[in-house]
This record gives structure tokens, sequence and C-alpha cells, in this order.
């Protein structure tokens, strides 16, 4: 007997499927953060703390696409790469980070991370920023096998990215 796996884009895509569906909540919602919640560092794409020039209310995202998918990632954090960022000491591949392989091609785009000197991110476009609601972004309530996912973006759909556990697991 054959067992055939589907390809590792596919389990990545319905993953985020699942991560968006509706779904029903188990108990009366809350404003309190309880601890719990706090293990994933919302705060990496919060406004206070990524930086983001707007209300508190407001995220600004850098959208980016890599290996097919749409990121997010905190304006705040990322800048675009000069020439003198070339000589970065490391580079993460987002395509390879998300999909557990390496990218089939050579990412087009590389960003400078304001709070990783010598750290780029190499995706393969940027598709432009985005202000939204923080309360539109479906945030993670545990860590999991993808720290560096940080929630969920609803419209446009798009995977929000802790830049800090990005670099701590790229």
């Amino acid at each position: 007997m054959t067992v055939t796996a589907p390809p590792l884009d596919a389990s990545l895509e319905a993953y985020i499927g699942a991560l968006l569906a509706p779904r029903e909540p188990d108990v009366e919602p809350s404003t309190d953060v309880s601890a719990e919640q706090s293990s994933v560092d919302v705060r990496a794409v919060a406004p206070s703390a990524a930086g983001v020039e707007s209300s508190a209310d407001v995220l600004e995202l850098k959208l980016v696409k890599a290996a097919g998918l749409v990121f997010a990632l905190p304006a705040g954090e990322t800048a675009d790469a000069d020439d003198a960022a070339c000589g970065a000491a490391r580079i993460i591949d987002l395509a390879a980070v998300a999909t557990g392989r390496p990218s089939a091609a050579v990412p087009a785009t590389r960003l400078a991370l304001i709070d990783h000197p010598g750290v780029l991110i190499a995706v393969d476009s940027c598709e432009g920023l985005v202000e939204v609601p923080s309360e539109r972004v479906r945030w993670r309530t545990a860590g999991g096998a993808r720290p560096w996912l940080a929630g969920m973006l609803d419209d446009p759909r798009a995977a929000v990215v802790s830049v800090r556990h990005l670099v701590e697991e790229g």
C-alpha cells in the first residue's frame, strides 16, 4: 500500500485556511489577556512595540510574498535593504522558513530588520503597506509549531509574522 502525502505547500495552505476559518467561541469573549495568550509575543507586531506610526488600534503592516503566500511584517521593524546591507551576516529566506524547504527560485527582494542589524529577510516581492485595525488580526493564543506566525489578517489575507520569533527560528 502506498500513501502519498500532499505537497508541503498544500499543507501550509490548509493550515492557514484552518486558522482563518470562522469558529464559534467556547467562552464569552474577554478583553483581558490571559497568561496563555501572553506567551505569544503579540507586542512584536503591536503598534506600541513595533514602532508603527499609527493610532494604538491600527497596525501598519508591510505585505510581502514568499512561496506563493502573502505575509504581513510590522512596517516599523523593516526597511528596504540598501547596498550596504548586501554584506549581511545572515539572510532569512521567508519561503524556506514557511515551507520547510529551500526556495525554488532566488528571492528577488531583501528587507533589512531595524532591530536586528546584519540580518535580512529574503522574499519574492513587496506588495505595499496596509493600515488595518488590530481586531482584524486573528492572534494566535499558543506558540505551536510555527512561533513566528503571530496571527492571520483577514483582508487582505496574510500571515502576520513576529519578526523576533522569525529571527530566533530562521
